[in-house]
């Protein structure tokens, strides 16, 4: 708004309902690896790798949708393609994000979610014994 560029007001009020996703996405996501690192202690390493593949492979300088051939597949295999296509488009083009893809981040969050709760209860009894 300062430098006049103007924004989209209904788009950044759809933000908020996709932070919260994004949130239950992460926590989900940190359960699930969480739990699974108190048992295989390397997981910790194997993530860091992964970390840095998530960002080397996000579309965070240009659009996902205007990518083309396997970059455009890698980019939509990595679930935060979603979550990032939704804030380019309310932030930067100023629209309202596509209805699918703003699905698709409720879904991603709730699979994660619940992924991460199941694996959560099913280690958490061996917890004391690994630590």
């Amino acid at each position: 708004m300062i430098s006049g560029y103007g924004v989209n007001i209904l788009g950044l009020l759809m933000l908020i309902p996709l932070l919260v996703a994004l949130y239950f996405f992460c926590v989900g996501c940190t359960l699930a690896l969480s739990s699974v690192t108190v048992y295989v202690p390397d997981v910790q390493y194997l993530l860091g790798s992964m970390g840095l593949v998530f960002f080397v492979f996000s579309p965070i300088r240009k659009l996902a949708s205007q990518a083309t051939g396997i970059i455009a597949t890698v980019y939509w295999i990595n679930p935060f393609t979603y979550f990032l296509e939704c804030f380019h488009s309310a932030i930067y083009l100023k629209e309202i994000p596509d209805l699918g893809v703003y699905a698709m981040c409720f879904l991603l969050a709730v699979i994660a979610m619940l992924v991460g709760i199941i694996i959560f209860n099913y280690l958490k009894r061996g917890f004391v014994e690994r630590l």
